[in-house]
């Protein structure tokens, strides 16, 4: 991985997969991994980042993904949560983005994938996981795209989970992967019905 990720070709090769992915994926959200264009080198590897200036950061549009040497790979992403106007009130409200969380989740594990095979060959297990947080009475926006017949609010503060899987089933069974780390989390923002059994086609029904 130390090879791949110091060598002159990184950032086009990334820069290639971040896109190819997001093509795949149709894009209905945003921001998307495609967002993170900026390379910089980090303490334990490198980062691709959506901002220029870490000083003045945009949260909704902050996309973050680093490849560490160890082969490790992690995102950050400040739009899993976002404020919009209310149709009640000229109030903002706080919503989740179900396509967003699943299609940022799907992004990376594509590109796990596509890293393990790329860069050393690497067919062994992998322990992956998401966290959001700011969670708590927070709706999903699906529901306001159907005028509340879809989705409720979360009802605890952050979402973890966690589990395992192998670099095959990142690269063929991608939506698997995805199914298991957000499938509890869908259900408990009522929108299982538009997006489990989860798969490539129920991505591309949601909304942004």
């Amino acid at each position: 991985m130390v090879e791949f990720i110091t060598g002159p070709s990184l950032q086009m090769e990334i820069l290639a997969i971040a896109s190819s992915v997001t093509q795949h994926l149709g894009g209905k959200w945003a921001p998307t991994l495609a967002s993170a264009t900026r390379a910089r080198r980090r303490a334990d590897g490198v980062a691709f980042t959506s901002y220029n200036d870490p000083r003045r950061l945009d949260e909704p549009g902050l996309v973050e993904m680093v490849l560490r040497e160890d082969g490790s790979i992690a995102l950050t992403c400040g739009r899993g949560t976002d404020t919009v106007s209310s149709r009640m009130t000229e109030e903002s409200e706080a919503v989740v983005f179900p396509v967003l969380v699943l299609g940022m989740t799907h992004s990376l594990m594509m590109m796990a994938g596509h890293l393990a095979e790329r860069a050393g060959g690497y067919q062994g297990q992998w322990a992956v996981g998401v966290l959001l947080d700011n969670l708590k009475n927070v709706g999903p926006f699906d529901g306001r795209a159907t005028w509340g017949d879809m989705g409720v609010p979360y009802s605890r503060n952050e979402y973890e989970q966690l589990t395992t899987t192998t670099t095959l089933e990142l690269a063929e069974e991608t939506s698997a992967v995805v199914e298991r780390l957000l499938g509890r989390l869908m259900r408990g923002l009522g929108v299982d019905s538009r997006y489990l059994p989860y798969s490539v086609e129920s991505l591309q029904k949601g909304t942004r």
